[in-house]
């Protein structure tokens, strides 16, 4: 699958043993097949270090024409690079450079050397976005036709369903809508949000004296508050589920090869997971059970150096979020304990590794050492 698409949308897991494929290593090994000089490989592979820093989607106008414009003087040396025609079919049918136009130039140009899937997961979204639903509609069905193994089908649907249609809401925008709809109806027949005491503000007035009337009411929303909750708990298990097969069918470097998947995906897509995993026992278990799973399954002595600094912002934000439950744990011992083990885990060794010299350019308050003495000192902790 175009990689450029999917690091995108990853964007918007078991930790595996088996070898895996990096970025680099695919980018070299399709250029090649092609016939590409080794200079203009390079170059390529020069981009997409330079690029992955950067997501489009937080891109203004002129940094985009600046990234293009790199793109295009690489692309001249040799219009068959299938790298840079997909980075610039992804920039025209995903950002604020939107040109439906430009991006079905650089699909057909995709299209010549792509393998099958990514050929017909890149024509899918193309239709879709252009509102050529039909279209969209038969690639879809020869896609299910040709890949039977049911993660294959799981990892297009995912990502064509966090896609908005032009004329209607993602699945994910479906969610976030479902999220924050506050209740504005009777209780008779409540649409409700999550949150009781905002349902509970919404109920109508009755009189004071109406007692029983107000706690069959109230009786109502909880029971309906409950079910919205397990039928969300259910949904989200379900995508946990199908994220660790997607992530387990391709933990090796042959299937990797066959869909030109390379391992950042794959461990951005672990990260989604474990995020989630480590949101639902936080909850249910508490934080101190939330940082071992932390650092049982999220540590990984697998995943490669590109994987886990391609995916450095997923990588900082769960690191954050376990210094945070150190926080919460009230136990000064157990906050030295927990915070030398995660400084020392191979995840942080390897962005500091990469990020060192940009971490010591900002403010001492600014680094990623500052940003956790002020977590813990919000916490009332003091000795770092």
């Amino acid at each position: 699958m175009g990689k450029k698409v999917l690091s995108v949308i990853l964007f918007l897991v078991i930790s595996v043993g088996a070898a895996a494929v990096t970025r680099k290593e695919l980018t070299q090994e399709e250029l090649s097949k092609i016939g590409i000089k080794q200079e203009i490989i390079d170059e390529t592979i020069r981009l997409e270090e330079q690029f992955i820093e950067n997501s489009i989607f937080l891109m203004e106008e002129d940094e985009l024409d600046s990234r293009i414009k790199k793109v295009e003087e690489v692309l001249e040396k040799d219009d068959r690079n299938l790298i840079l025609n997909d980075e610039l079919f992804t920039i025209y049918i995903l950002t604020k450079k939107k040109d439906y136009e430009k991006a079905k130039q650089y699909l057909e140009k995709t299209d010549k050397y792509n393998d099958k899937f990514s050929s017909y997961f890149n024509n899918i979204l193309y239709n879709k976005k252009i509102g050529n639903k039909k279209t969209a509609e038969k690639f879809y069905t020869k896609l299910r036709k040709e890949y039977k193994d049911r993660p294959v089908i799981d990892l297009a649907d995912i990502f064509l369903e966090a896609m908005t249609d032009d004329d209607g809401v993602s699945i994910r925008d479906e969610n976030l809508l479902e999220n924050n709809f506050y209740l504005d109806n009777p209780v008779e027949n409540p649409v409700i949000s999550d949150h009781p005491l905002d349902n509970i503000s919404k109920a109508p007035e009755k009189d004071l004296s109406d007692g029983k009337e107000d706690y069959e009411g109230y009786k109502k929303i909880i029971k309906e508050l409950t079910k919205i909750s397990i039928e969300k708990m259910k949904k989200q298990k379900e995508q946990i589920e199908k994220i660790k097969g997607i992530v387990s069918y391709f933990s090796n470097d042959g299937k990797q090869r066959e869909f030109n998947i390379s391992d950042d995906i794959i461990r951005g897509l672990e990260l989604e997971f474990r995020s989630q995993e480590m949101s639902i026992i936080g909850i249910n278990e508490g934080s101190e059970k939330a940082i071992q799973y932390y650092l049982e399954n999220v540590v990984s002595n697998a995943a490669s150096e590109d994987a886990i600094r391609f995916n450095r912002e997923n990588e900082a934000a769960l690191y954050f979020s376990t210094m945070y439950l150190i926080s919460m744990t009230g136990d000064e011992r157990k906050i030295d304990k927990y915070s030398k083990q995660l400084e020392k885990t191979r995840n942080m060794k390897i962005l500091q590794k990469y990020y060192g010299k940009e971490e010591s350019k900002k403010a001492p308050e600014n680094t990623l050492n500052g940003k956790i003495k002020r977590i813990l000192r919000k916490k009332g902790v003091n000795k770092y």
